[in-house]
């Protein structure tokens, strides 16, 4: 059953959604925003790897923005890439 508009989906899962963690999350989210740098930007490896396993790459993000700040985007940060994924 999926989410109403304006519903914040919430993923439930039990291993981390990047590799390099042994971590286990609550939500897909909780996981991606662990990978975050302090300044919540994610590597540029960890950015393709979010993007790719939902059927993307960083050049659609800069395509089309989907209202998310470009500037956020570019710098790679996790809540905008989520954002952006529709999270």
């Amino acid at each position: 059953m999926g989410a109403s508009a304006g519903e914040s989906q919430r993923h439930t899962t039990t291993a981390p959604a990047l590799p390099g963690s042994a971590m286990t999350f609550c939500t897909y989210e909780e996981s991606v925003l662990d990978h975050a740098d302090h300044n919540g930007n994610l590597s540029h490896g960890d950015a393709l790897a979010l993007l790719a396993e939902h059927g993307f790459t960083l050049a659609d993000t800069y395509e089309d923005d989907h209202g998310v700040s470009p500037v956020a985007l570019d710098e790679r940060n996790a809540d905008a890439l989520l954002a952006w994924l529709g999270y």
